[in-house]
């Protein structure tokens, strides 16, 4: 009885909380997309953002950014110099980039990255209600129910931009 008074109630054991709590995001974002290991490789979302995220993992990989390929946009280049949301996304594009450095296949960059994403609002919002001093136990279902809501499962393949709200508990502070 102790033992869990002190794992849910005190600031003991918190890389287990994390630890459980990533095991848990990495769970549900995948029974939620219905993502095993045999469909990772193929498109998930086709509608959307979905392939739109696939074709910057695509120039990410191809040429190291997401302005300009000469591999897309035959029988020239994919040059996006007037999509300004281009300008605007850095901290997606970083993301992805940093997805591509373990695969080199875009479709696999576009189904883990609504995952990684998950986990990454999980422990910023974790960390923050720990800070504004919550207990753990709030800090941890608070954390889980603002990462895992409705919204972001409607958001991530329509406009994943708008998934990625992960500084919004930052403001916070």
């Amino acid at each position: 009885k102790h033992f869990i008074n002190d794992v849910l109630f005190t600031r003991k054991y918190t890389l287990l909380k994390v630890v459980a709590m990533v095991l848990f995001g990495i769970w549900y974002v995948c029974y939620r997309r219905s993502v095993t290991w045999e469909n990772l490789s193929y498109g998930l979302a086709y509608g959307g953002d979905g392939l739109w995220i696939a074709l910057d993992a695509k120039n990410l990989i191809d040429t190291g950014w997401v302005i300009v390929n000469p591999y897309l946009g035959a029988p020239f280049t994919a040059e996006n110099y007037d999509f300004v949301s281009y300008f605007l996304r850095n901290f997606d594009s970083l993301y992805l980039k940093l997805l591509t450095l373990f695969t080199s296949d875009p479709m696999v960059v576009a189904n883990v990255a609504p995952i990684g994403v998950g986990l990454m609002i999980l422990l910023i919002t974790f960390f923050v209600l720990r800070e504004l001093e919550f207990t753990d136990f709030f800090a941890m279902s608070g954390a889980i129910t603002y990462a895992f809501s409705y919204y972001f499962f409607t958001r991530y393949q329509v406009h994943f931009v708008l998934a990625m709200y992960q500084f919004v508990p930052l403001a916070v502070l």
